[in-house]
């Protein structure tokens, strides 16, 4: 089940990456068996500027579930320095959504 959702998140993001492909993705990020598979799919959801604010949250919740594993925020920090150095001295997202207001909203400007 989970290789189908993985299959599926990865044509979401290929197409932009809507609403259902982000809540897919984070699900998979959420399972330690995928996260190597799911990273690929976030990172080119970030370095293709799909959707900056949906990564930063994404990268955010890796960091909660698994704080002691600095792959993430090395990670991040390697798609964009700036953003990532503000990201992970921010330390843990504590909840999907909590932030959104500002980040999206500003997202849509860029």
């Amino acid at each position: 089940m989970s290789r189908e959702i993985l299959a599926r998140a990865s044509e979401l993001v290929e197409k932009g990456l809507p609403d259902e492909g982000i809540h897919l993705l984070r699900d998979l990020l959420s399972k330690e068996e995928f996260r190597d598979e799911a990273i690929p799919l976030l990172a080119v959801c970030y370095e293709t500027k799909t959707d900056y604010a949906t990564a930063i949250h994404l990268y955010r919740h890796l960091i909660k579930t698994d704080p002691t594993n600095p792959k993430w925020t090395e990670h991040l920090q390697f798609c964009d320095p700036e953003r990532g150095k503000v990201i992970s001295e921010a330390g843990p997202y504590d909840g999907w959504g909590k932030d959104c207001n500002f980040l999206i909203p500003f997202s849509i400007w860029l």
